[in-house]
Parts: C-alpha cells; sequence; structure tokens
C-alpha cells in the first residue's frame, strides 16, 4: 500500500516486503551491553532462508501504511515514543496494526523498544529483567527519559470514548531519583488526567479493560524469558510458566486472598459473638434487677411509713429530753442558792476583818510616834560608826605602806653599808681583786640566769595544766547542762505519766477497752453517748477499735508493731464523722474534755458510705508477702473505707525481708499492678521507681508501747507502771551523774586555782631573781663609785629612815586615840538601840494581832475565790442547760414540721428511735441491695443503653453472618468457576496444541502429546510411536530446534486460548538452524495471519521469513540501525 510516512527525530525505517534500501538515521550508541545476544549478521539475501527486501523502492513505498479504523480490536499499539531510553535520543515508531518484524543488528536497540513498551504500560523493572532500578534505563548524560505508547479506543469494548476519543495515550516520565510522573492523553495528544498519582489508577483501569497483562508471557516475552523458557525442563516449571500465562496464577491467588479476607471476617464474628455472650449475661443480670425494681415499691411505702413514726419518735424524744433538762435546770438553780449565801457572809466577814486591820495599822503608827526621834538618834549615831571605821582603816594601809618604806630604806642602807665596808677593805687591793669579784658577779649572773630559766618553764607548765583543766571544767559545764536538760525532761515526762495513770486507774470502772487508745478516750465515748442526739449519725472512733489483727499480726507481736507503725498512732485514734456539722458537734466535745492538751485525736470527715469499696487485690506470688489489708479485720465497712482511702491499705505489700521487697520494687517491669510501695519486717519502706526517680527505701521509727491493736486496759496500766519504774531508775542514775560531774568539776576548779596560786608565787620568784640580776648589776656599775658618794648616799638614806619611823610613831597615837573614840561609840550605839528595843516591845502585841488579821484576810479571800469558782461554774452549767433547752425546743420544733411533712398529723410511735432508725437502715439496705447501690434513674437510663447496645450488637452479629454465609457460598462456587475454567483452558491448550505439532510430529518419527496435570502441577510431553505404545519423553534430550518448536507449538496453543489485543515475542530465534526457523516463521506468520483482529510484534536480529505470498498490507518490516 503506497503512502507510507515516517516521523521525525526516529532512526527507524519502514519498507515493504516487495522491495526497497532501508534508510537509517544516525546516532550514538548508548552501552555496549545493549547489544543482542547473536553475533551473526545477515551476509547475503536469504541465505539462511529468510527474506530481506532489497529493491530500488521509493521512499513512498518504503512502509505498510495502517488504517485507525480497521476492524481490529481496541488495545492495539499505534505509537510508541521513546525519547533519551537507554541508547534511543528520540524514537518513533507506528506499528501495523496485524504483523511487525522489527530487525536490526545486535545493539542497534530493538529489544529496547519492547522494553520501553512494558515500562510505558506501567511495567516494573522486575519484568523485564534487564536493569534492577528504573532509572539505568535513563540514556547516558541525561537526566530523565519519556515513554509515550498510544493504544487503540474504538469498538464496542472502548474505554470512555467520549473522553479519550479513538486512541488514548499512556506517558510516562522517568527522573534520575527514581521517581516516574504518569499522564494520559487523548486522541489530539493534550492532557487529561495530569495528577501523576490518579493517572496511575486510571492507567490501571484501561489495561484492566483492554485485558492487557505487561508481566504475562503470552502478552510480551521478553529475550532472557524467552532463553530462560528454552531451558525450562523440569514439569513443575514448565506448568508454573503455563499458570502465569493463562492467568490462572492470578485467579488463584485473587481466591486465596478472599480466601484469607473471609477467614478473617469469621475470626472478627467469632469474637463479636463472644462479645455478644458477655453483652448477654450482662443484659441479663440488667434485666434482673430492673424487674426487681419493679417489686420494690411496697418495700418504699414501708420505708416511708417507718421514716415517719422515726420523725415523730424524734419528736417525742426531743420533749422528753426538754423535761430532762427542765429538772437539771432546777436542781441548779437550788444548789446554786447555797453557794450564794456563803459566799456573801464572807464578803461581810472579810468587810470587818479588814475594818480591824485598819484600826490595828493606827494604833500601831500612834505609838510607833512616840520613839521617831530614838531612831532618828541612833540612824545618825550608826552613820558616825560607820565612818569611824573607814578612818580607822586608812589609818592602817598608811601604817602598812610607812612600815614597807621604812624596810626598804633599812634594807638599802645596809647595803650600803656592805659596799662602803668593802671599799674600806679593798684599797690595798689590786686590779687582781677587781677582776676576781668581776669575775664573781658574772657567775653569780649566770646562775640567776639559769634559775630564771627554770621557773618560767615551771610556769608554762602550770599554765598548760590550767589549761587542761580550763577544758576539763567547759566539758563538765557542758555535760552538767546537758543532764539537767534530760533532768527537766524526764520530770515533765514523770509528771505526766502519774497524770496518764492516775486517769487510767479512774477509767477502769468504765470503757477500760478504750483507754488502750487514750487515757481521756473513754471519757470522749461517754460524751458522744451523752450528746447522741445533737448528731446527725454518730461519730465513729476510735477508729483502732474497730480494727483486729489476723493472720501472722495476730500471733506476732514484732508484725503487729510494724502494722501499728505502718496505720500510724493518728489514724488509729481518730474519730470519722458524716457530715461538717457532726465534726463542729465533736470538736467541742473534745475540747470540753480535752482542754488545752494538744494531744487530741484527730477528725475526718466524709460521707459515710455502709458498703466496703470494690478494691484491686494486687496479684503477688512472692513467697512470705502478705498485703496490709489481709493483716487486719475490719467488719464496719465506713473504717474499711476510710483506711483504704487514707492509707492504702489494699496496695501496700509486707515481706518479710529486705531481698524480697528490693526484688519487688527494685525495677518498674517487677512491680505488681495496684502495688504503691512495700514494707518490711525489720521496719524499712521501699517505693518502685517513678518516671524521674529510681526505686528509695527509708527507715521507719516503730511505735512504742506494748500495741493499741492488741493491747488490754491492764496490760496498758502495766506497762505505765514499767515505764515509772525505768523512769525513776533513769532519773536517780542522772541524779548520780549530775553529782559526779558536779564532784569532778570542784576537784578541776581545786586543781586550778593550785596551779593559779603556783604560777603567782613562781612569777614572785622571778620577780625576785630579776631584783637580784638589777642589784648585782647595780653593784658591778657602782663599783667604780667612791667611798664619799657611798657616805653620802648613806646619810640621805639614814635620815630618810628617822623620817619614816616619826611618821609610823605618829599614825600608832593617831590610830589609838581613835580605837578610844570608836569604843566608845560602839557603847553608846549598843545602850541607844537597847532602849529602843524596850520601846518597841510595847507595839508588839499590836503587831501580832495585826499579823493575825492579815491571815485570816488572806483566808477569807481564798474562801471567796473558791465560792466564787463554784456560782461560777453552777451559773455555767445552768447556761449550758438553758442555751440545750432553747436548742432543743428549736429542733422539737423542726422535728415536727419535718414529721408533720411526712404523714401529716401527730402519732404515737410504739417503738423507740434506735429502733426505728436500726428498721430504717435495714429497709434502707435492702432497697440498696436490690438496687445493687446504683441511682434508680441512672440506672434506668444505663439499662436502656445496654438493651440498645444488645440488641443492635445482636442484629449486626445476624447480618454478618447471614453475608459470610453467602460469601462462603460465593467463595465455593468461585473456586468450583475456577476449577471448571482451569480445566477448560487446560483441554483447549492440550487440543490446540496436539493439533499444531502434528507437523512436527512427522519429522521425529512419533506423534507428541501435551499432558497437563493440574493435581500435581506438572507440564509434561508424551510420544506415541509407530507401534502405538506411549512414554513419557525427558525434554532435555530434545535438540534446540526441536525445542523451540515445542515452545513455538505451545505459545501458538496459549495465544489462541488467551486474547491480548498484541502479542510480542523477542529473540524467539536465536537457537534455531536455517531450517527449523524458516518453518517456525512461517508456522507463526501463518497463525498471526489467521487472527486478524489481534497485533503481532516479533523482535529478530535475522529479518523476517519469505513474505511473497502475503498480502501486502497484512505485514510490515521494521529496521533499527544502530545509532
Amino acid at each position: 500500500m503506497p503512502g507510507g510516512r515516517r516521523v521525525g527525530g526516529s532512526d527507524v525505517a519502514k519498507y515493504s516486503w516487495g522491495g526497497g534500501k532501508p534508510e537509517r538515521l544516525g546516532g550514538r550508541k548508548r552501552r555496549s551491553e545493549d547489544s543482542d545476544s547473536s553475533d551473526e549478521e545477515m551476509t547475503d539475501n536469504g541465505s539462511k532462508g529468510y527474506y530481506t527486501s532489497t529493491g530500488l523502492a521509493t521512499k513512498s513505498s518504503r512502509a505498510f501504511s495502517h488504517n485507525t479504523e480497521s476492524s481490529a480490536g481496541v488495545g492495539i499499539i499505534e505509537r510508541v515514543f521513546l525519547e533519551n531510553f537507554m541508547c534511543h535520543n528520540a524514537l518513533t515508531w507506528e506499528p501495523n496494526h496485524r504483523v511487525n518484524f522489527v530487525t536490526g543488528a545486535n545493539g542497534s536497540g530493538k529489544s529496547s523498544v519492547l522494553q520501553g513498551l512494558v515500562l510505558g504500560l506501567l511495567g516494573e523493572s522486575k519484568h523485564i529483567k534487564r536493569f534492577s532500578k528504573v532509572s539505568e534505563f535513563i540514556k547516558k548524560d541525561a537526566n530523565r527519559a519519556v515513554i509515550q505508547v498510544t493504544l487503540r479506543n474504538t469498538g464496542e469494548d472502548s474505554y470512555k470514548s467520549e473522553l479519550y476519543g479513538k486512541s488514548v495515550t499512556f506517558q510516562r516520565t522517568i527522573n534520575e531519583s527514581g521517581t516516574s510522573a504518569y499522564l494520559l492523553k487523548d486522541e489530539n495528544m493534550r492532557d487529561v488526567v495530569r495528577k501523576s498519582k490518579e493517572a496511575k489508577d486510571e492507567c490501571k483501569r484501561i489495561l484492566d479493560k483492554f485485558q492487557i497483562q505487561v508481566d504475562s508471557p503470552i502478552v510480551i516475552l521478553q529475550q532472557d524469558e524467552a532463553k530462560e523458557m528454552l531451558k525450562i525442563e523440569s514439569p513443575d516449571k514448565l506448568y508454573r510458566f503455563f499458570e502465569k500465562a493463562t492467568l490462572i496464577k492470578q485467579c488463584f491467588d485473587q481466591y486465596s486472598a478472599a480466601q484469607v479476607e473471609y477467614n478473617k471476617a469469621y475470626d472478627t464474628l467469632k469474637d463479636k459473638a463472644r462479645a455478644l455472650k458477655d453483652l448477654n449475661q450482662e443484659y441479663r443480670k440488667a434485666q434482673a434487677k430492673y424487674d426487681e425494681i419493679q417489686r420494690s415499691e411496697q418495700m418504699d411505702k414501708e420505708l416511708m411509713q417507718t421514716k415517719g413514726e422515726y420523725a415523730w419518735a424524734r419528736v417525742h424524744a426531743a420533749r422528753d429530753n426538754n423535761e430532762t433538762i427542765g429538772v437539771s435546770i432546777e436542781k441548779v438553780s437550788k444548789k446554786i442558792e447555797q453557794p450564794k449565801a456563803k459566799l456573801m457572809s464572807l464578803h461581810e466577814k472579810l468587810a470587818e476583818f479588814k475594818m480591824q486591820k485598819t484600826e490595828l495599822e493606827v494604833a500601831i503608827e500612834e505609838e510607833t510616834s512616840k520613839f521617831s526621834s530614838q531612831e532618828q538618834e541612833l540612824l545618825g549615831l550608826k552613820e558616825e560608826l560607820d565612818r569611824l571605821k573607814q578612818d580607822m582603816k586608812q589609818l592602817n594601809l598608811n601604817i602598812k605602806q610607812e612600815t614597807q618604806h621604812k624596810n626598804s630604806v633599812s634594807q638599802e642602807i645596809r647595803v650600803l653599808g656592805e659596799q662602803l665596808e668593802e671599799l674600806n677593805k679593798g684599797d690595798g687591793d689590786g686590779k687582781g681583786d677587781q677582776q676576781k669579784r668581776e669575775q664573781q658577779r658574772k657567775m653569780i649572773l649566770l646562775k640567776l640566769e639559769k634559775d630564771k630559766r627554770e621557773v618560767e618553764d615551771q610556769i608554762l607548765q602550770e599554765g598548760q595544766t590550767r589549761e587542761l583543766v580550763d577544758s576539763k571544767i567547759k566539758q563538765d559545764t557542758e555535760k552538767e547542762l546537758l543532764i539537767r536538760q534530760e533532768l527537766a525532761s524526764k520530770g515533765e515526762r514523770q509528771i505526766l505519766l502519774r497524770r496518764e495513770m492516775e486517769e487510767l486507774e479512774g477509767a477502769q470502772a468504765s470503757e477500760q477497752h478504750l483507754a488502750v487508745f487514750g487515757a481521756k478516750i473513754p471519757l470522749v465515748e461517754l460524751a458522744i453517748k451523752r450528746n447522741a442526739s445533737r448528731f446527725q449519725q454518730v461519730p465513729i472512733g476510735p477508729v483502732g477499735a474497730h480494727v483486729k489483727l489476723r493472720g501472722g499480726a495476730a500471733s506476732n507481736p514484732d508484725l503487729a508493731r510494724l502494722v501499728e507503725t505502718e496505720l500510724s498512732r493518728a489514724q488509729i485514734t481518730a474519730y470519722l464523722c458524716n457530715s461538717d456539722e457532726d465534726r463542729r458537734q465533736l470538736s467541742r466535745l473534745l475540747d470540753d474534755v480535752y482542754g488545752t492538751d494538744r494531744h487530741k485525736p484527730r477528725i475526718f470527715t466524709s460521707r459515710f458510705i455502709h458498703r466496703p469499696h470494690n478494691v484491686t487485690r494486687p496479684v503477688v506470688n512472692q513467697q512470705d508477702t502478705n498485703l496490709l489489708m489481709d493483716l487486719l479485720h475490719i467488719e464496719n465497712p465506713v473504717v474499711f473505707n476510710h483506711l483504704v482511702d487514707q492509707k492504702s491499705i489494699e496496695s501496700v505489700l509486707v515481706c518479710k525481708s529486705q531481698d524480697t521487697a528490693k526484688s519487688l520494687m527494685t525495677r518498674r517491669e517487677n512491680v505488681p499492678a495496684n502495688v504503691n510501695y512495700a514494707v518490711t519486717h525489720d521496719f524499712y519502706r521501699f517505693y518502685p521507681p517513678r518516671d524521674h526517680t529510681s526505686y528509695r527505701s527509708y527507715y521507719m521509727e516503730a511505735l512504742q508501747g506494748s500495741g493499741m491493736l492488741r493491747s488490754t486496759m491492764s496490760n496498758l496500766v502495766a506497762e505505765r507502771s514499767q515505764e515509772m519504774k525505768g523512769l525513776e531508775q533513769h532519773l536517780h542514775e542522772l541524779q548520780q551523774e549530775m553529782a559526779e560531774v558536779g564532784r569532778s568539776k570542784k576537784s578541776y576548779e581545786a586543781e586550778k586555782k593550785r596551779a593559779m596560786g603556783e604560777i603567782q608565787k613562781l612569777r614572785s620568784k622571778v620577780a625576785n631573781i630579776n631584783s637580784q640580776v638589777s642589784q648585782v648589776k647595780a653593784e658591778e656599775d657602782n663599783a667604780i663609785d667612791d667611798a664619799d658618794n657611798i657616805r653620802a648616799r648613806l646619810v640621805s638614806r639614814q635620815n630618810e629612815l628617822t623620817e619614816a619611823e616619826e611618821k609610823i610613831q605618829d599614825t600608832l597615837s593617831e590610830r589609838e586615840m581613835l580605837t578610844d573614840l570608836l569604843s566608845e561609840k560602839e557603847e553608846q550605839f549598843k545602850n541607844n538601840k537597847k532602849e529602843l528595843n524596850e520601846l518597841k516591845s510595847a507595839t508588839n502585841p499590836l503587831l501580832k494581832e495585826q499579823r493575825e488579821s492579815e491571815t485570816q484576810i488572806t483566808n477569807k479571800t481564798k474562801e471567796i475565790l473558791n465560792q466564787e469558782k463554784l456560782v461560777k461554774k453552777l451559773n455555767s452549767e445552768l447556761d449550758s442547760f438553758k442555751s440545750e433547752l432553747k436548742k432543743n425546743r428549736e429542733e422539737e420544733r423542726q422535728f415536727e414540721a419535718a414529721a408533720k411533712k411526712i404523714t401529716g398529723k401527730e402519732i404515737t410511735p410504739e417503738k423507740s428511735v434506735k429502733q426505728l432508725n436500726a428498721k430504717i437502715v435495714q429497709l434502707q439496705k435492702r432497697i440498696k441491695n436490690k438496687h445493687q447501690n446504683v441511682d434508680l434513674v441512672t440506672f434506668i437510663e444505663e439499662f436502656g443503653n445496654l438493651k440498645e447496645r444488645y440488641v443492635g450488637m445482636k442484629k449486626h452479629i445476624e447480618k454478618l453472618e447471614n453475608l459470610l454465609e453467602t460469601i462462603e457460598k460465593m467463595n465455593s462456587e468461585r473456586l468450583d468457576n475456577f476449577i471448571c475454567i482451569r480445566n477448560i483452558i487446560t483441554n483447549n491448550v492440550r487440543r490446540r496444541f496436539n493439533l499444531m505439532i502434528k507437523e512436527f510430529s512427522k519429522q521425529i518419527g512419533s506423534e507428541v502429546f501435551l499432558r497437563i496435570d493440574n493435581t500435581n502441577k506438572e507440564l509434561k510431553f508424551s510420544f506415541k510411536n509407530a507401534s502405538g505404545s506411549r512414554s513419557s519423553s525427558d525434554v532435555s534430550v530434545l535438540s534446540g530446534g526441536e525445542k523451540s518448536f515445542t515452545q513455538m507449538c505451545l505459545i501458538c496453543a496459549l495465544w489462541d486460548m488467551m486474547r491480548p489485543p498484541f502479542r510480542c515475542l523477542d529473540e524467539w530465534d536465536v537457537f534455531l538452524d536455517a531450517v527449523n526457523r524458516k518453518a517456525i516463521s512461517e508456522e507463526l506468520l501463518n497463525f498471526s495471519l489467521r487472527n486478524q483482529d489481534r497485533q503481532f510484534i516479533f523482535i529478530s536480529p535475522q529479518g523476517a521469513c519469505d513474505l511473497s505470498q502475503v498480502d501486502h498490507g497484512a505485514v510490515s518490516i521494521t529496521e533499527i540501525k544502530k545509532s
């Protein structure tokens, strides 16, 4: 057909089978590895049994044109465009819609066109088996490759022809990074879908519509896959090729995936069924509870009637209480009259005594005025005596000073006399005697210096002794202070113990079992009982009275002490109140009982819940480990809830040893769930690690005493008595130690005094030695003095001595006179004083009466104070009763108003308040137990939601069961259809193969049959010889040509069964000789021509077969030149 065309930029030439010379458009070769496997080139036309064109046809006759309106179906390839792909710069190829032979030398890029076709139709590099990465297909020195594949979109099976037109173009752009971008274009090459992801999904839908699977060897058989297929000899591998080619494997994989999803849905259904079973049990329980609520109306009526009786019982009890208080007020009013009368009488007597005292003071003052002058005179005489004594003291001091001066002058006179005598003796001596004296003075000085050093050493030693003694005295002083402080502390404890023992002895008569929690606890209990009507709910306490030890704690005192230490004394002695008003009432009672004592029980306020908390027990498998909660027996649920809230007794572990506690608390993964910490029998507390801290341990100070939870009153009294004895013994020991420290301190002070005296003496010695040294040096200095000077000094000193003696004599005379005067004045003072005393003796009776009067005044004042206290106490008691009466009357009015609201009129209950209250509590418990302690409105709402949830889940599960039953039936039908289709395909392929192989069978002398075993998944061949016997044949014994012929028959049989729009074979004849190639190529050509609605592409470097008898428009030959 004339009119062939060539698209620009291509290195492809098309020409007719009848002649023409191919035109080559150049480009450079991309890489050597793109060369085809065969190195043979054709040397002459038809030398190997196939045909090439050598004619001189014009350019216009070189290509078969094809009509896009041909009767061929949708999906055939109309155009392939490659840019920068492998060895191609830019290639455009428009294949024939029937049969296409693509030829060219090795390395020219024939296979690259087929590989570009695969990648352009969303294929992956693993299907090509050329490169591992898609980026390696980009031409060298380029940064991207573009692939465009145009498929026909005409006929009844077209895809969105109104959108894409008569053709649709797939465009894939491959980047250096390995990513790809996708586009879809219509017949006019306009972009229809631009977003890459959406375009890729649309491409998949189009390929499914056109029945194109590029990974199927029946659609595209790559050259590597063709070579491998020729090598396939084992039946199982041949069967896998058959499964892949016929899409049986894909169908079975889809069925298996559907079965997996069905199994998952079935498991989900079973889970939902189990959940429905649990929900059904919960729903049935709630239904029973709901029915019980409906039946509880009569019980509610009885409760309301009992509440009415209880309200009027409270009214009557309040009236009785008011009458009792009125009687008490009358008694106190009568009782206060006598103290008031006595107080008035005492005030009158006190006034009389004060008047008597005033009269005595006036009489005493009159008597005293009579000898006031004598007193003044005696006072002046005493002052004169004091002055004379001071003068006598001064005279004695003057005499002492003059005597010392006299002795000093006498000593100096003696020394001067001796010097003068020596001078007189030494006038005849020469210089030798003078040197001798000088030598003697030096020896004396050396001896004095030595003595001085020895004395100073003794002073230093005594000083060290004094410092040591000072430190010892300081230590004893500090020790004495500490002992005094401890004595004071123990003394206070002794006083408290005596007081506590007195209170305990007083409490033994009543409520003695509570005294173990505190000496005043029984008084608190009595006060609470007396004032029970003031509380909305009577407080519970002490907490320890409701707690008993059990398990190991009941028999092991150490473990019991550990439990009490963990609970703490504050918790054991605490009281629990239901409301803040009850707390205030109890606080006032505690103030009355304890007064200013700060050791009062603690009060905890929380709404009473008369059912135990639902706690979660930790799971611990360690031996010798208990929960703190398991060591306590608590019957009262309010006390149990309090200890759970305050001390978390349900989450505290009690371990026997520290090793066990460490093994549980050291690592976070080992800590049991719901455990706060652990305590050990040796009083250590272990905390587990947290987000930012590791595990920690602390020592716990054990509670002292015999234990409150396991002690009795007699044990407590005995324990306090024993403590008192020990305290007295300790005080005695402290006093002995104090006396010992005092004696030690006195001995050290005596030693200090001795050392200081010794130091004083030694310092006097040093002064004396210094004086002697000065004298010797003076003698040396004065050795040159002459006798005249010494005589002059001697006379001067004798004159001074005479004056000193005269002064001493005058002072002694003056002292004698002063002594006589002093004796005279003392005698006069004595006489005057005697006279004054005789005058004062007249006032002694008055003074005695005055003292007696003062004593009486003091006694009456004390009596008045005592009576005033009594009257004040009675007045306070009276005011308290009046205040209580007023409050009770107000409560009576409130109770009466509340009762009338319930019953409307007054009734007389037959039972007491306590009995009715117990009945109300019992009815409430029964109602609460029936209602499962749930608010009715909330429960009914939750029941409605539960019922709706149950019905909805049941319907959903029924729907799922029906759906899964349908799916199971569909899967079963699907499997049956799959097996049926597989059998049909198997039979058709086998018959088609056996029919096509007959010609080949004549050549080898035996018939060849295809056997496909779907059970064992094997594909093999069997041979029937001339005698008619059958035997299996090993494919490996066949020659290359025979294998190729068998392959061709198998492929054609599969082609005939499967109907893709185009089929491609690459390098299908590389192992064939000329004879086999001619026969096989003619058979392939005939098969292609018979299938006019399908497109065939055969790629071979050896050209096409003989096309002389073929219709010119049915076959196209394309030669690709090396670039």
